[in-house]
């Protein structure tokens, strides 16, 4: 990975992890740290985030990365009321 010119915000931070895809196949999918964040906090309120996982991949458009997709559908989640209050 090319190194940027200007430092990043920890929040900003690229993360990879292994998630499973709607194949059943452990996929590498890289966010940035608030992504992690938000999902670990779905994750403590008892949301299945794996099967979540899966079926938004179900619904991904060809030419997409499963990391660029789940950062969409984690963005649209939360500005739908998903919110940390």
């Amino acid at each position: 990975m090319t190194e940027h010119p200007l430092p990043l915000h920890p929040s900003y931070e690229p993360i990879g992890r292994m998630l499973p895809n709607a194949f059943g196949v452990e996929e590498l999918v890289v966010m940035h740290q608030n992504y992690w964040d938000y999902y670990d906090w779905l994750v403590d309120q008892g949301y299945d985030m794996e099967d979540w996982v899966i079926r938004a991949d179900t619904i991904r458009e060809p030419g997409i990365s499963l990391s660029d997709h789940l950062m969409w559908c984690l963005w649209h989640m939360r500005s739908k009321g998903r919110s940390r209050r």
